[in-house]
């Protein structure tokens, strides 16, 4: 058998002004301690989250690189130094409730750009490993630009460099440039 405290089973008498003053006193400190929590909570995230960018940025240009020097080797490897991709993180989630994939850019020159995508891919549900996407993006007559889907190697990449030259008049193949105050004009 233990011994109880019995001395806490005797009622405490109220103060003659009642518990509110006290109780306003315990439940400021509380909320004050969970407000301290909660924001080194969102720090931490916070720090987390920014990690995790830094880490994506550098690995969408790390595989840019990659995927450059063996499916362009004659090409852009030549001339497109690993340094001069730009990563971007996984910044929003698809319609499905997934990262939007990470991409790295790099300038060529005389407004055209290369995109590289790594794509997730999704096979009955289930996460299936990526699929490297090189875009050619060039600019219109017209301000909007063009993309030029799925650039595999040297081949390819020779014939839109060959074909795209600027042109003084829209080609009609363009896509509407990025405008924050109306972001899907379709």
């Amino acid at each position: 058998m233990t011994d109880l405290d019995t001395t806490s089973a005797v009622p405490i008498a109220a103060p003659t002004e009642g518990w509110l003053p006290q109780l306003r006193e315990l439940a400021a400190a509380y909320t004050a301690r969970v407000e301290k929590e909660r924001e080194e909570e969102e720090r931490e995230q916070l720090r987390s989250q920014r990690a995790q960018e830094s880490a994506d940025r550098q690995c969408a240009a790390a595989r840019a690189a990659e995927y450059v020097e063996y499916c362009f080797p004659e090409t852009l490897a030549r001339v497109l130094p690993a340094e001069d991709w730009v990563g971007y993180p996984q910044l929003h989630v698809d319609v499905h409730g997934k990262r939007a994939d990470k991409c790295a850019v790099a300038y060529l020159g005389d407004g055209l750009f290369l995109r590289y995508i790594s794509r997730s891919r999704h096979a009955d549900g289930y996460f299936d490993g990526y699929v490297d996407v090189m875009e050619l993006i060039q600019p219109c007559a017209c301000g909007n630009y063009i993309e030029h889907l799925d650039i595999t190697d040297d081949d390819a990449l020779s014939l839109v460099l060959a074909d795209g030259a600027h042109s003084a008049q829209c080609v009609n193949a363009c896509t509407p440039t990025y405008d924050p105050a109306n972001p899907r004009p379709w």
